[in-house]
């Protein structure tokens, strides 16, 4: 199983989960230094796309984890 933006010809992967590009969702940025950056969305999400995050609690719920941290949201 991979994430992508767009669909890779990979010999590995049995099923292909849509990531959501970066100027579609909000997100945090470190980059390595000493302060973080807000980043908001700029354009709709094409399609089913989905934020990591958002995949990542959609795959925990399916898997039967209940922890509180799955039911949170990125909105701050």
């Amino acid at each position: 199983m991979v994430i992508e933006h767009f669909q890779t010809d990979s010999d590995y992967a049995d099923i292909l989960l849509p990531d959501n590009l970066p100027g579609a969702h909000r997100s945090v940025l470190a980059y390595g230094h000493y302060y973080l950056q807000m980043a908001r969305p700029a354009l709709p999400s094409p399609g089913e796309t989905q934020p990591n995050t958002e995949i990542f609690r959609l795959l925990a719920r399916q898997m039967g984890f209940t922890d509180a941290c799955f039911s949170e949201s990125d909105e701050i």
